[in-house]
């Protein structure tokens, strides 16, 4: 049956307790990787979204997508977001308003953001981000997003190489734009450690998405 099918989304909680969206790594799905939907006060932080928004029957779908009038106070740092061909890498509409730091961007058709996110690319930026080894599925189905790898299966799939522009590409997001003292120690637990439980940051500086690169590894 149609259903939402996004792999994150918060909705419709308006002047809501702010919300931490950090090291989730979501590929595949019927709808939209993350989705931010009238409700303020959310950081979408070090997020890996590859090819979601499968199922033909969404629209407006993008990997990360900000809307409604009540998604104000909203924050998108260090994200990775790779889009299904027809599919935005990130959209921000219906009077929502978002702020955006350190993002990457790739495929699809292009991003519904203002013209003055679109042209600072310390905000967002677009290149290729050089994944391990993505997974594949079958397009040609019609449920193309049942066909997804399980999760269990994924291992280093969407870890960057070395010579990935997601290394040491990222912002440190304690020093983001609105971020106040008592958010800061509120959402440390949350940044403290990467999908695979490596601390960060490693190298230089915060790897972009939801993997660090350890030290011991071959890095850019």
């Amino acid at each position: 049956y149609n259903s939402d099918g996004s792999g994150v989304i918060i909705d419709l909680g308006g002047d809501a307790p702010p919300v931490l969206v950090a090291g989730n790594v979501a590929y595949h799905n019927g709808d939209h990787c993350i989705n931010v939907l009238d409700v303020a006060h959310v950081w979408v932080v070090n997020n890996t979204c590859y090819q979601n928004g499968l199922d033909r029957r969404q629209t407006q779908t993008a990997e990360i997508t900000v809307h409604r009038s009540g998604a104000t106070d909203v924050h998108v740092i260090n994200n990775v977001a790779y889009a299904s061909a027809g599919r935005a890498p990130y959209r921000l509409g219906d009077g929502a308003s978002a702020a955006y730091a350190g993002n990457l961007q790739h495929g699809g058709r292009p991003s519904e953001l203002p013209e003055s996110v679109l042209a600072d690319p310390s905000q967002v930026r677009t290149g290729l981000p050089l994944f391990v080894n993505p997974p594949a599925v079958d397009r040609n189905t019609q449920l193309p997003q049942a066909g997804a790898l399980p999760p269990s299966a994924l291992g280093t799939g969407l870890t960057p190489r070395p010579a990935s522009p997601l290394i040491d590409a990222g912002i440190d997001p304690h020093d983001a734009q609105g971020l106040t003292p008592s958010l800061r120690a509120g959402i440390e637990s949350g940044l403290r450690r990467d999908a695979r439980g490596v601390t960060r940051p490693q190298g230089r500086a915060w790897e972009v998405g939801a993997y660090e690169v350890p030290d011991s590894a071959p890095r850019r």
